[in-house]
């Protein structure tokens, strides 16, 4: 395992077991080909000692992983199941095991570790709603919308699709056609189209709407 004198803990046991079961019959050459390409490498050594508990993962080694596994981080840091009747050690709570679903709930930002009584109070769901609070962002939804859409000059238009190809990008939705058939394509744009109508249709209601209240 790993140095004696800095041993993994409990959650560093844990992205270790995912770490093999998420890897399966994938060889470490291949894991190793993937972490290169996006820019965070482990070579195939360093894969094999982190499976025998022998290299520490840290947070860049986590989402880096989770990137190539296709997984989210949670995956490697909490248990492979969310049981409320299995329970295993956890860093941080030192005094007892803790259901996975517990870990699950709480990784998720939906619980806090420790609610009081049997969480059906006024006093726990206030507990439970301040800790959602604390720990969640408002995230919005996946979004390609760019403002002004109707640009009346080619300058403006440029801007507008420079605007779209870049939230595209960070949006994570890929319009390259690798590894996509003709049909895949097809219905891909399609539906897009679609949804852009419907997204468009819908801001002239809301205008509508607007400009009946103040008339």
């Amino acid at each position: 395992m790993s140095d004696k004198k800095n041993p993994l803990g409990p959650t560093g046991e844990i992205v270790r077991k995912n770490v093999i079961r998420l890897r399966g019959g994938m060889q470490y050459k291949e894991l190793a080909e993937r972490l290169v390409q996006i820019g965070r490498p482990i070579p195939a050594l360093g894969l094999r000692r982190i499976e025998a508990g022998e290299r520490r993962v840290d947070a860049d080694d986590l989402v880096a992983l989770a990137v190539a596994f296709g997984v989210s981080p949670l995956s490697l840091l909490l248990p492979a199941d969310g049981a409320y009747e299995l329970a295993s050690p956890m860093t941080g709570v030192p005094d007892r095991e803790v259901a996975h679903n517990t870990q699950w709930l709480w990784g998720l930002g939906r619980e806090p570790l420790n609610i009081p009584g049997f969480g059906n109070t006024s006093y726990a769901r206030r507990e439970i709603r301040e800790f959602q609070v604390r720990s969640l962002p408002d995230v919005e939804p996946r979004s390609t919308r760019v403002a002004e859409w109707g640009a009346d000059t080619e300058e403006e238009a440029g801007k507008s699709s420079r605007a779209l190809a870049r939230l595209m990008k960070t949006q994570g939705m890929d319009w390259s056609r690798e590894d996509m058939s003709d049909a895949d394509w097809a219905a891909l744009r399609a539906e897009t189209e679609k949804d852009w109508a419907k997204s468009e249709s819908s801001d002239q209601d809301v205008s509508v709407s607007k400009d009946k209240e103040v008339g």
